[in-house]
């Protein structure tokens, strides 16, 4: 494929791409934008009452003057625009669009003129999907017909997921708690409090609370140990040298009931969380893909609990919960179970196995954990060795 863009290549008819919504916010204009960069260029219109959000896009304060202005653009022969991009919810009545894009937080309650918008659209981005479902469903729409060529569609392909990614980062509808169980001891370790267990210069806690916080709005800490009285219930321990950021929130909380393992305390951690969602970990795991973690998130909003599965062996201590698991979990506590995994019978459990952890995670780094001393020595090897590997920016989409 050449980088030329194809907006500068031989004249083509001028393709109407509309991006509409459930409601203000939701990236409308960050959609354009994207789908702008990978073709090469266009004319971004925008229909509603409040200000540009880019220089360039032409504002319309109702629907039929959009749609007026898009057939004459559209009848302009050589001086026609390649793509005429629309942020409308009520553009499709009026023109009809050669892809209908929508976009919608399933947190909050959509617009009255997001429902038409959605029945039209070819491809809806809601949280709800993964991002391979995402890629597979626009793919298939775009190649559909003739509208787009196949270098087209590619790149349209390229810029859905590259959206969809960062949409999922960012939405509300997509938040996740970071709940952190920093409780146990390493009996095999002399029976020392595992969260201040030295890896690499900072505690096991510190470096999970450090990679956990560009990813989660908040971070629970559940620890009987620390919530103490004398210590501060909402006192965090300062995870690094640099500051913590401003926004985000970290709050310890002591266990509901001590003494009843892991299970109590992800019960705890579902109790004190804000948002709908929660990643359920372990303090003594020093490292974490951040793609991988991202990747479980996307399926979280069409069951209950999504949990890893390496061979016969679950991951219920690196795993993302609802907090309609409450129930379940008080079912299985009360049943005198004390394991993280005995209650997913109970919920809609979607499992995760190794094939496609891998494709996030290559050597499943994020799955080692620290119990023995020659587990602490090669978390010290692996830190120096390895850090540098672990992803330190946005994720990226993983290799084929």
């Amino acid at each position: 494929m050449t980088d030329e863009p194809l907006a500068h290549r031989r004249r083509r008819p001028t393709r109407l791409i509309s991006v509409s919504g459930a409601h203000s916010g939701v990236g409308k204009t960050c959609l354009v934008r994207t789908l702008k960069e990978r073709l090469g260029g266009g004319t971004a219109l925008k229909v509603g009452h409040g200000l540009r959000k880019d220089r360039e896009e032409i504002l319309f304060r109702d629907p039929e003057s959009a749609a007026r202005f898009i057939r004459e653009r559209m009848a302009g022969g050589d001086e026609a625009p390649p793509y005429l991009f629309v942020e409308a919810n009520r553009i499709h009545p009026l023109v009809e669009p050669d892809l209908s894009i929508f976009l919608g937080a399933t947190s909050r309650p959509a617009k009255a003129s997001a429902r038409q918008a959605r029945e039209h659209a070819d491809i809806v981005l809601d949280g709800r999907l993964s991002v391979e479902e995402v890629a597979s469903v626009a793919a298939q729409r775009l190649r559909r017909g003739a509208r787009f060529s196949a270098e087209e569609a590619d790149r349209l392909v390229e810029a859905i997921d590259a959206f969809y990614r960062s949409y999922l980062r960012r939405t509300d509808a997509c938040a996740l708690t970071a709940v952190i169980l920093a409780g146990g001891r390493a009996t095999r370790l002399g029976g020392r409090d595992k969260a201040s267990l030295p890896v690499g210069g900072k505690t096991l806690l510190n470096r999970r609370v450090d990679l956990l916080q560009p990813l989660c709005p908040e971070i629970v800490i559940v620890s009987h140990r620390l919530a103490r009285p004398a210590m501060g219930r909402q006192a965090a321990p300062e995870p690094s040298a640099r500051p913590a950021r401003a926004n985000r929130d970290i709050r310890i909380v002591g266990d509901e009931a001590p003494g009843c393992g892991p299970l109590m305390g992800l019960y705890t951690g579902l109790l004190h969380s804000r948002t709908e969602r929660s990643f359920i970990t372990a303090c003594d795991m020093p490292f974490l893909s951040r793609p991988l973690l991202l990747h479980l998130r996307s399926y979280a909003d069409t069951c209950d609990a999504v949990v890893p599965r390496i061979g016969r062996y679950l991951e219920p201590l690196f795993a993302v919960y609802s907090r309609d698991c409450l129930h379940a979990v008080r079912v299985a506590l009360d049943r005198g179970n004390r394991r993280a995994d005995s209650f997913l019978d109970l919920v809609r459990t979607r499992y995760v196995d190794e094939p496609e952890l891998r494709r996030y995670d290559p050597e499943l780094i994020s799955f080692f954990n620290v119990n023995t001393p020659e587990d602490l020595e090669r978390a010290e090897r692996l830190v120096s060795a390895q850090e540098d590997r672990m992803p330190a920016g946005p994720p990226q989409a993983p290799a084929d």
